[in-house]
């Protein structure tokens, strides 16, 4: 009985202390409900896949064969590391992102990491351009068609990839050999012309 009529004399305040015209409403009553879990979301899980743009590979080279699809099983040959081992070359196939396919990028078994041949983008009349921290692959028509990240010591491109379970990176860390010295004081000197300097005892 108290609480009905206290209630009535504050509501008879409130229209008392109210401008004309409006209307005393009492607060609506504020309920916490949780939230419906929604098992259908499915999250989002990216990919980065890192490529080096290197002049001193001669072809594009992958050591994660996941990467390419329509790929020829042949064997090509081997490929000797800064450290002088070999690693043999089991076959090649197409680099796909989004609209953009990559043709002939060769699988080495044994080899952790990712490479951009600068001159097998030449060889498809592309250009490579480098800033002073970014690096551009266009075509003749100056379209961008992959753009990367300069830093210090290497040129990068990142590639997406929005079908994997697990995020993943892959990067290409130089080893510190006599060849990869040479081969980066040599502005990325192809490695066969660092050999045949050095066979013909040619000082720079």
């Amino acid at each position: 009985m108290l609480y009905e009529k206290t209630s009535k004399t504050w509501k008879w305040w409130i229209e008392q202390q109210s401008p004309s015209g409006y209307k005393w409403v009492p607060k609506t009553k504020i309920q916490w409900v949780p939230k419906a879990k929604n098992e259908n979301v499915q999250k989002r899980i990216v990919q980065l896949i890192i490529f080096i743009v290197d002049s001193g590979c001669t072809k594009h080279m992958t050591g994660n064969l996941k990467l390419l699809c329509n790929f020829v099983k042949k064997f090509l040959g081997t490929v000797r590391f800064g450290n002088d081992q070999f690693a043999p070359i089991l076959r090649y196939g197409d680099l796909v992102q989004g609209n953009i396919t990559i043709n002939r990028v060769y699988y080495v078994k044994g080899l952790n990491h990712n490479l951009f041949s600068v001159g097998q983008f030449y060889d498809a009349d592309l250009e490579v351009a480098f800033w002073k921290s970014t690096c551009f692959v266009r075509d003749l028509q100056g379209n961008d068609l992959l753009t990367g990240n300069r830093g210090s010591d290497l040129s990068m491109i990142s590639l997406q990839e929005s079908t994997s379970s697990t995020p993943l990176c892959l990067m290409a860390k130089a080893l510190p050999t006599q060849a990869w010295l040479w081969h980066r004081r040599l502005s990325h000197l192809n490695f066969d012309y660092i050999n045949l300097l050095s066979k013909k005892d040619i000082v720079i």
